[in-house]
């Protein structure tokens, strides 16, 4: 045993005296204060808690092969995120000196960890899934552009014109099968078979009297349709119209005018009359007694909003307006964010649902907006060719297809309309004019388009987060729950990082098992060295 007194007075060279765990600590059996009072000033630290000032700052460390390659704050990088991290409890559960304590803080940690990423999931579901919501609210307007009204007299051909050119009876109905359509009556499948019969000799008739004409079989259909000043009072009217093909005949697209206030009387009136002694019946023709109106936004195509309004009526048409504006969000919903001109969903369904028979028969319709080839069909090659490609064995495919590809424009109006109409009276006319009107009020359309009011609803997509919501919201869970930061996972990713790289740096030099040796070899040369108390 050394030789030691409890007033500090001798000393001890013993190498067995110096193997005692309180010189190790750093004090001797003799010091003044008693040894629990020792213990408590100076707790014991397990090795994740040892303060960043403790390692690894002797100078001499900094000889060691490989250990210049190790920056100070690597080798340290760990004690000082435990020093100044802000992540709550971390530092108290590394630094206690109970482990009841530290088993404490540990569950503490364990809840409020598994609770913010419960609720960071929680908010990251939710964007994903419904990155959108829809708003709906109403504006107003001082003023509102009433859309483009397509109007269709259920007609084909001039009567006068076709007689003209000897272009009659079933040369005539012939001619009416360049139009995609279908019968509709009984009466009128009944004499579809001979003008099938009949295609080829008649397609031959038509092609001499192109050649006469010097016309292109479009040109032809276009100059043997009713011309649009004998349909509208107004004949100024004409000037702006927009004339289209359509199956049922020409028809003619009005541009809408601005209306400054709302209801009846601030709108646009239309009188038409229908020149039924100028018009040629069709085998595949609606026999219908008015016209068809369709409305449009400006610059935009038709979709498949249709109306009837029949002939010797005072119609008015009030509208409601309605204007989308969605996002694209595919696969949730998709939409096309920059048409073009004349785009719409009913146009974009044609166009490429009549592609393949097109390209197969190197013609398109008539009715085509968009033509892929320059030549119109001609009746019999309608029968022949186009037909047998239309409906072929991929027809279902094709269908489907053309269903799925052709979105609707991300923002666009819709028209609401309610139509009412009250017939015109013949009596009252004759009692008026003092002679018969019958003719002429039986064949007029008085057509009234106005906005009840200039309000219209928005139906909106709007973000259900934004960007910097969803930062903001993350955030609250992780600051709520354990109190992080963005600054604080950096920094716990930079200090991970740093000792990672110390730990990689230390193994391949094996700088670890070099400082034992030294740690070693000091507690050795301590040992041997004399005490003085």
């Amino acid at each position: 045993m050394p030789l030691m007194t409890d007033h500090c007075t001798g000393f001890a060279i013993y190498y067995n005296a110096f193997r005692n765990q309180d010189i190790m600590n750093g004090h001797a059996r003799c010091s003044p204060y008693p040894k629990p009072l020792i213990r408590f000033m100076q707790p014991k630290m397990s090795q994740w808690g040892r303060r960043s000032s403790e390692i690894e700052d002797d100078p001499a460390i900094e000889e060691i092969p490989g250990m210049k390659y190790i920056p100070k704050w690597c080798r340290n990088s760990w004690p000082y995120f435990i020093e100044n991290t802000t992540f709550h409890g971390l530092r108290d559960c590394l630094l206690s000196d109970s482990y009841f304590s530290q088993f404490l803080w540990s569950i503490v940690l364990f809840v409020s960890i598994t609770l913010s990423i419960h609720g960071c999931y929680m908010i990251i579901a939710e964007y994903l899934e419904r990155p959108v919501v829809v708003s709906y609210f109403v504006a107003g307007m001082n003023e509102m552009r009433l859309p483009d009204i397509t109007i269709c007299p259920f007609n084909r051909f001039n009567l006068s014109y076709l007689e003209e050119h000897n272009i009659t009876g079933t040369l005539a109905q012939h001619l009416e099968m360049a139009y995609p359509s279908v019968p509709f009556l009984p009466f009128q499948f009944d004499m579809v078979g001979p003008i099938i019969d009949e295609a080829t000799k008649n397609d031959i008739i038509l092609k001499e009297i192109l050649k006469k004409k010097n016309l292109t079989f479009r040109e032809f259909l276009y100059e043997a349709a009713i011309d649009c000043t004998a349909f509208f009072v107004d004949k100024s009217i004409c000037e702006n119209v927009t004339e289209i093909m359509t199956s049922v005949g020409k028809c003619f697209r009005v541009p809408g005018h601005t209306q400054e206030n709302d209801g009846y009387g601030y709108g646009y009136r239309i009188v038409i009359t229908l020149p039924k002694h100028l018009y040629h019946p069709g085998l595949n023709q609606m026999l219908n007694d008015g016209v068809g109106v369709k409305l449009a936004e400006k610059i935009q195509g038709s979709d498949h909003d249709l109306t009837f309004i029949p002939a010797g009526v005072h119609a008015i048409l009030p509208l409601s307006a309605t204007f989308y504006d969605f996002i694209n969000d595919p696969p949730r919903y998709a939409c096309l964010e920059k048409p073009h001109d004349h785009y719409g969903a009913l146009w974009c369904f044609e166009y490429c649902y009549v592609g393949p028979p097109e390209e197969a028969c190197n013609c398109s319709t008539i009715t085509s907006i968009k033509p892929r080839q320059p030549n119109v069909c001609l009746p019999g090659e309608m029968f022949d060719c186009f037909y047998k490609h239309l409906n072929d064995k991929n027809n279902t495919d094709r269908l489907n297809e053309c269903k799925s590809s052709c979105e609707a424009p991300c923002q666009y109006w819709k028209y609401s309309k309610t139509l009412s109409t009250a017939r015109l009276s013949k009596s009252l006319g004759a009692r008026l004019t003092h002679k018969d009107v019958t003719d002429e009020l039986e064949n007029t359309i008085i057509l009234e388009v106005f906005f009840t009011t200039l309000d219209y609803t928005i139906i909106k997509h709007v973000l259900a987060m934004t960007p910097s919501s969803f930062i903001a919201q993350i955030g609250g869970q992780i600051s709520l729950w354990i109190g992080g930061s963005i600054v604080s996972v950096i920094q716990l990713l930079v200090y991970v990082t740093g000792t990672g790289y110390a730990a990689i740096v230390r193994k391949i030099f094996g700088i670890d098992k070099t400082l034992n040796n030294n740690r070693r070899q000091t507690e050795e040369d301590i040992a041997m060295r004399p005490v003085y108390c």
